[in-house]
């Protein structure tokens, strides 16, 4: 879990600072990483990996953007759950992304490679990655088994999406490779724009 101390500027002018939550359980990253399902679409691993070597300015926004709706959610005040749903079942990070902390923190993890990174791996240490690498092999070693006790054809192997194998002091992310347009030189209003547009 991630704790973020943030400071912005609420609707009526006036400085805020907020502590905010963010998290990805084991089930969660499971579902992500086999949602990779055909050559068409790619699991968040996936998804990362390619960012890595993108330029692609927006895309790597609307990452951190999904990343944050899917992590953020609310303690329970005895601490015992964590909800990322309201009592109607509609996301709480509806109500987050309506708040300027939201924005700030848009802003630093698309245009500070660091905190992006740090944020990442905060979501996904080193030890859960290889719990869910470990359950994706398994699921797909289980598919090919039933497939063939059913004597179901396969063309090819379902693609199994891995986590590089990384000493836990590595991060997952890296700096990225530079992007066509500078983030880090736009203004908060400019890059919620883009982000929006």
């Amino acid at each position: 879990m991630i704790k973020k101390t943030i400071k912005y500027t609420d609707y009526a002018g006036k400085e805020q600072v907020g502590e905010f939550y963010f998290n990805m359980s084991k089930g969660e990253l499971v579902l992500l990483e086999m949602s990779a399902v055909d050559e068409n679409t790619e699991g968040m691993n996936d998804k990362l990996n390619r960012l890595i070597s993108s330029r692609n300015g927006k895309e790597i926004a609307d990452t951190f953007k999904e990343i944050v709706d899917l992590a953020y959610g609310e303690r329970t005040v005895d601490q015992t759950r964590f909800q990322k749903e309201d009592e109607n079942g509609k996301s709480l990070a509806i109500r987050f992304r309506s708040t300027g902390a939201y924005s700030e923190l848009i802003y630093e993890l698309a245009t500070d490679a660091e905190k992006g990174a740090e944020f990442i791996n905060g979501l996904m240490p080193q030890n859960l990655r290889d719990e869910v690498n470990k359950e994706v092999s398994s699921l797909s070693a289980r598919e090919k088994s039933e497939a063939a006790m059913t004597g179901f054809k396969q063309k090819e192997a379902p693609s199994v999406v891995t986590v590089p194998e990384l000493p836990a002091s590595e991060p997952i992310l890296e700096k990225p490779a530079p992007v066509e347009e500078d983030f880090s030189k736009l203004t908060k209003e400019e890059l919620l724009a883009k982000l929006q547009g």
